[in-house]
Formats: C-alpha cells, structure tokens, sequence
C-alpha cells in the first residue's frame, strides 16, 4: 500500500508540474501576444506621427511645401550662402487670372488648377530644387547652384509648359499663364525678409511686362 502511494504521489506531483508547465506556456503565449499586439500599436503610433509631422510641412493641395517649410528652407540656404557663398536663385510665380478662374468656375475648379501646377512643378524642376506653396496661387522655388541666368531659362520653360497646357476640371479645358519674379542672392541681402520682398517687388514688375518674367 505504501508504495501504491508514493507512486500516486508521484504521479500527483507530476500532473501538477505539467499542469503548471502548461499554465506557464499559455501565459507565455498570452504575453507574447499581447507584446505583438503593443508592438503593432506602437508601429501605428509612429506610422500616424510621421504622417502628422508630414503634414506639418507639406501643402495637402498640391503636395509641395507649405509657407512654414519652405521658408524654412529659404533660412537654411541663405546660413549656407552667408558661411559658405554657396550661390542659388529664387523664383516666385503666381498665375495671371487665378482669381477670375476662381470667381467664374469656383474654388474646386481652381484647386484642380493649382493641384496641377504642382505636378507641373514636381516633374520641371530638378529633385534638388525646392518648391512650396507660398499661399493662394503663389509658389516659391529655390534653385540651389543656379545662376540669374540660367534661372530666367527655368522660368521661361515653365511659362512656356504652363501656358499651353490644358487644365482638365469638372469636364471643363481651360488656360492660364503665370508670371515670375527672379532673385539671385548676393552679399547685399542681410536677411530672408529682404529677399523675399525683393522677389515680391520683381514678381510685382512681371505683371506688368509682356513675357511675365522680371529679374
């Protein structure tokens, strides 16, 4: 009788183990899925902040740039020109009858417009090249390395792309055209604010003249 009983007791003890082992197993289980399942989490988490912080800099129009980015931008290069002369030109354009485009057809006509000139922008200009929307129908590019003239035929190949192409919107082909303020930055610029009102002004002069591009 005493050994039925200490084999029972060890076959007592031995349940226990593997019930015990099992319990251990399915909370080790449960652990590792409740660790996949924060780990997810986590990957969203930062998948939605990315995107956020995207958003933060980019025009959810045209996907170029906003203001804040690209004069940011605009910062940066004029640090990098002030220690180191690295050269480079700016263009501000903004369309010619945006606004009558705008009144005549409506605001979702006119985004279509500005979404296309953003491609437009995109495939014409160099990856290094940046570009935002500097607010309404304005946009501001940067040209790293470029030289005044050499921005003047930038400009002129945009004009020339822009002014036939066929704006396709609401089952409407329409036309516009754009004009261009030209900067090369120089020693006689002592801020980002300077240069900005200087491209503003030439944008300024460009309507007025036949080609719409003023430097």
């Amino acid at each position: 009788m005493g050994e039925v009983s200490e084999q029972q007791l060890q076959t007592e003890i031995l349940r226990e183990i593997l019930s015990e082992l099992s319990q251990l197993k399915q909370a080790n289980q449960e652990l590792i899925q409740k660790l996949k399942e924060k780990q997810q989490y986590t990957e969203r988490l930062k998948k939605e902040l990315d995107s956020l912080k995207k958003q933060a800099f980019m025009d959810y129009l045209t996907g170029l740039k906003n203001r804040r980015s690209i004069e940011k931008a605009l910062n940066d290069f004029f640090k990098d020109y002030q220690q180191y002369k690295y050269p480079f030109t700016i263009i501000m354009m903004d369309l010619n009858n945006f606004k009558d485009i705008n009144d005549k057809y409506g605001h979702p006509v006119g985004d279509c417009i500005l979404r296309n000139i953003g491609d437009i922008l995109k495939k014409y200009l160099r990856a290094k090249d940046v570009v935002g929307r500097y607010g309404g129908d304005e946009f501001l590019i940067i040209l790293p390395g470029i030289n005044l003239q050499n921005a003047i035929k930038i400009a002129q190949r945009l004009s020339n792309v822009i002014k036939n192409y066929v704006f396709k919107c609401d089952d409407l082909e329409l036309r516009t055209s754009a004009s261009f303020g030209i900067i090369e930055v120089n020693d006689k610029f002592k801020s980002v604010e300077e240069i900005l009102k200087a491209v503003d002004e030439k944008l300024y002069e460009a309507k007025k003249k036949e080609d719409h591009i003023a430097y």
